[in-house]
């Protein structure tokens, strides 16, 4: 099951490194990141095009050279203006890769604060803020080049980052938090996580409100307000996500791929289908089974 909908499972880095940067050319494809969250930190540059983010209730524009942070645990999505040629590299980190002790003053002072979202700091970075603009790129070359000790040079910087980061919470902020948003988001989580472990099975608008103890027409618009989707549009992309790799990896027939992924007609699937991956589902297998026996036979 691609995890892009849902809380990220795969490792960024390792155990001993929990650090990792990636590069993504999208070639004219405008949805980057559907609404998703992760236990990592992330920093993400624009190395071409415009974007826009969701984080949590807020919503903002990058343009080229623009750096976005994204902190542990938020709910986040991004997407690139149609139709343009667009590309991004990020670097994503594990708070174990600041490993410090809970009587560390550094850890209490300012590093508890900005992980648990009490700490209101900057979001976006433009090619103005040349400090954090050279911390982060020095920590991708890093990460790319791997230059003896470069693991101390990693947290070094990484530090230096996030000094310049904390530096930008408004005086007298630095512990505020809104426990009303909080237990908001922590709702939509639950109700995203429950959508994972029952997306095969019949689930209604009414049943998701009654999890989350909120009344439904709250429940849709907070759901609205977080992930830019309403509840069952949210839920057919993660069914129509799955429903895909079972084209791609199974020989089920249509209609079992179509009730498997909890969708209560093959007519009804196969419209859903068509109208978000742009062919039938039966088209999107044989293209993908063709595309397979190619790179086979190269």
């Amino acid at each position: 099951m691609q995890d892009l909908l849902l809380k990220e499972k795969r490792r960024h880095g390792d155990l001993s490194l929990p650090i990792s940067s990636y590069y993504m050319d999208l070639h004219n494809e405008t949805t980057l990141l559907d609404c998703h969250w992760h236990t990592e930190l992330e920093l993400f540059k624009i190395r071409k095009g415009k974007f826009h983010f969701q984080i949590a209730s807020s919503s903002l524009e990058g343009n080229e050279g623009d750096l976005i942070f994204i902190n542990t645990e938020e709910l986040h999505s991004a997407w690139a203006d149609k139709k343009t040629d667009a590309c991004y590299s990020a670097v994503v980190f594990s708070p174990d890769m600041l490993a410090g002790s809970a009587e560390d003053c550094v850890f209490t002072k300012y590093l508890s604060p900005l992980l648990t979202n009490r700490l209101a700091v900057k979001r976006r970075f433009d090619q103005s803020d040349t400090e954090i603009q050279k911390h982060y790129d020095c920590i991708y070359n890093l990460l790319s080049q791997r230059p003896k000790a470069y693991e101390l040079f990693l947290k070094s910087n990484l530090f230096a980052l996030l000094g310049i980061l904390v530096q930008t919470a408004p005086k007298g902020d630095l512990y505020s938090t809104n426990r009303k948003e909080s237990q908001a988001i922590e709702n939509i989580k639950q109700s995203i996580r429950y959508m994972q472990n029952h997306y095969g099975e019949k689930i209604t608008v009414a049943a998701l409100a009654r999890f989350c103890h909120m009344s439904e027409g709250n429940y849709s618009r907070m759901f609205h307000r977080y992930t830019l989707k309403s509840p069952i549009c949210y839920l057919n992309r993660m069914r129509l996500l799955q429903a895909a790799e079972m084209l791609k990896n199974t020989d089920n027939k249509i209609l079992e791929v179509a009730l498997d992924c909890g969708f209560g007609s093959l007519s009804y699937f196969i419209n859903v289908f068509r109208e978000n991956m742009g062919v039938s589902p039966s088209e999107y297998r044989r293209r993908w089974k063709e595309n397979a026996l190619g790179h086979e036979t190269l």
